[in-house]
Formats: C-alpha cells, structure tokens, sequence
C-alpha cells in the first residue's frame, strides 16, 4: 500500500486546533469553578424633596414588639427576641440575625457605633477598639421623610471573626425640629455574599419603614 503524506500546512493546522480545543476546555472549567461576582443591593433612597414628607408607617409581618430609641421620642418596631444594650445600643437577635437600634450624636463616627455594639456579637472575648469597619458600599438620600446615608460594612474581629451589617442613618431633626437627633438602624449577620446582603437590606430598610415619632412630641 502506498503511503501517503499529509502536507505540512495540514499538519500545523491540525496541531493548532487542537492546542486550542484544549485552551478552551481549560477555561471553561475554570469559568465553570470561579466564584460568582458579589452584588451588592440597592440602597433604595431617593433624590427626590417630596420623600422628606413621607414618614407613612409600613407594618412589618412579625415586628409585633417595640424599641424605644434611648434619647429620642422615636420607636421602631421590633421582631420578639432576645434583647440587650452594648455600647448604648439595643441589639435584639432573632433567628440568626442581629436587629442594631441606636442613637447617634451629630458628628459621632457610624463607624464607632457599630465596633461598639457589634463586636461582641461576632466574638464576645474580643478588644472592641481593634474591630476593623471595611465599607463595601454606600449611598446618600432621602427615605421615610428623613435625609438618610446608607452603608453595608463587613466587621472583622481582633481575633479573625468576621460580620456583615447594612444600616441607615437618618437625620430625624431635620424633619422634627423638637424630636432631634440621629436614628441609626440595621442588620447584621455572619453570612455575606449576594443573597446574604440582601437580606440585611431588606430587614433595614423594613425597620426603618415602622420608624415612628411617639405621639405627642412632634406637635401633632
């Protein structure tokens, strides 16, 4: 039998080919094992001057208790749980997540407040001045007749501990001259990623929607 000899141009391309076959198989198992990209939630706030007068209370399903803002004539409704104050906050848990009710001075660091009050939730024996607040997002606006800022913020513990919390912070003085002072209300977890921030959006902004001015105090 005769033998017959593939032209070299046959060859180079045959070899090319397969060189790339192999290039892609490659990237896709590493597309197909690469961690999805984390998304971050909207902050919901709004530009526009019409939302400064909007405080209309959202009932929350299974925020049947209250917490009284220590300092303000504010409360915000709360889900049942256990309750207690840290660093002049009230932290409530409730299946798994931590509720962050807190007064804040003018000009007091957001960040201060949450090495305060968090810490010990995510590591009881920890320094609380060496908890580390990375913010990983963050917006300005208005919400619920407030001006408000918004953050989502990852805490890391002295000793490794990591947590995650979205709040906002609302300037309720603008609005109620008498009422005064600064709310800041969040939610705060161990698990972050895109499903997990969510959640934490989604349970802030909720507790800011049952903020309320007690009855009395804002000239009504």
């Amino acid at each position: 039998m005769k033998k017959t000899n593939l032209p070299k141009s046959v060859i180079v391309t045959a070899v090319l080919g397969l060189a790339c076959a192999i290039v892609y198989a490659v990237l896709g198992v590493y597309a197909g094992s690469a961690e999805p990209e984390t998304v971050y939630p909207s902050a919901g706030l709004s530009d526009s001057i019409f939302e400064l007068q909007n405080m209309t209370y959202e009932p929350l399903s299974g925020f049947t208790e209250t917490v009284a803002i220590d300092g303000l004539s504010v409360t915000v409704d709360a889900a049942p749980g256990s309750e207690a104050k840290v660093g002049g906050a009230t932290v409530r848990v409730n299946n798994g997540f931590y509720f962050l009710y807190a007064a804040a001075a003018e000009g007091e660091e957001t960040e201060g407040v949450l090495r305060g009050s968090l810490t010990g939730v995510f590591s009881p024996s920890a320094d609380t001045l060496a908890t580390t607040v990375r913010v990983l997002d963050q917006a300005e606006g208005n919400l619920h007749g407030c001006h408000a800022s918004y953050r989502l913020c990852e805490l890391v513990t002295a000793d490794g501990k990591k947590g995650y919390v979205c709040l906002y912070r609302l300037r309720v003085g603008d609005t109620f001259g008498d009422v005064g002072g600064e709310v800041i209300l969040g939610c705060a977890s161990a698990s972050g990623g895109t499903q997990g921030f969510a959640n934490l959006q989604g349970f802030a902004r909720a507790m800011v929607g049952t903020m309320r001015i007690v009855e009395g105090k804002d000239g009504r």
